[in-house]
């Protein structure tokens, strides 16, 4: 769904994270219904933007193409627990050492999953 649309159907939802990056940034900020706030660490939706268009940047003033990997760890619960999640589910690894063990779970996992398919057929009256 576009623009919280989920979120909002079912009574909207608070998300936390946590960002790692290797290198530090020039500027960063968030922004509110594409009116941005340079330098803000949090936005949140309230009674009067409940509907908001709400989003978070990170500016690294580089002056040619780059490749930046970051973690993210996500919460629903505080930022506490999203940066708990970014510890125990990341560390220290690189990303191939987390794309690598995240290839071998799936396989592995898939493995063991048995799927069966049922169809549903639907008319209209």
């Amino acid at each position: 769904m576009d623009n919280g649309d989920m979120a909002r159907r079912i009574g909207g939802y608070t998300t936390y994270f946590v960002a790692r990056f290797p290198t530090s940034f020039e500027s960063f900020g968030t922004w509110v219904n594409y009116v941005i706030q340079p330098g803000s660490t949090s936005a949140a939706a309230n009674s009067t933007n409940e509907s908001a268009n709400i989003g978070a940047y990170v500016s690294f003033g580089l002056m040619s193409p780059s490749v930046i990997e970051f973690a993210v760890g996500i919460s629903s619960i505080s930022v506490e627990q999203a940066r708990a999640n970014l510890e125990s589910e990341v560390g220290s690894q690189s990303f191939n050492d987390v794309l690598s063990k995240t290839q071998a779970s799936f396989v592995s996992t898939l493995y063991d999953a048995q799927v069966s398919l049922t169809y549903f057929v639907f008319s209209s009256l």
